[in-house]
């Protein structure tokens, strides 16, 4: 997971304080993905693999982030899975990370995993 943000965003500073303290967000995401924060402003010079890119220029061109927070996610060998954008309640957050990590993106919309339940739904 690619989080997208600024030092300006107040979404992204709400996140930081709620969302990301809570100890089942912070044991999924240790679990089951691997974390990366990007600056969607700065300028310094990230290496992927031989080539360079400033945060900003990988926030814009490569990710296309118009807002923050925003959420790419990835498969493991780097395919994009797909976006999710702006601050997210815990379970909200639980909603799409359970939906990513079960691969559900193959077989089902979002809006229809959310209508059978979500994540709660997958708990029993």
């Amino acid at each position: 997971m690619v989080n997208f943000a600024t030092k300006w965003c107040g979404y992204c500073k709400k996140m930081n304080k709620t969302t990301f303290t809570e100890r089942e967000i912070i044991g999924y995401l240790n679990e089951y993905f691997i974390t990366i924060k990007v600056d969607g402003d700065s300028k310094r010079e990230l290496n992927i693999d031989g080539y360079k890119i400033s945060e900003r220029n990988l926030t814009r061109a490569e990710y296309r982030v118009t807002g923050y927070p925003t959420y790419w996610f990835l498969k493991s060998d780097g395919e994009k899975i797909g976006p999710a954008q702006g601050y997210k309640s815990k379970d909200q957050l639980l909603d799409i990370l359970s939906y990513v990590k079960d691969d559900l993106y193959d077989s089902m919309s979002f809006g229809d995993y959310v209508k059978k339940g979500g994540h709660k739904s997958r708990e029993k």
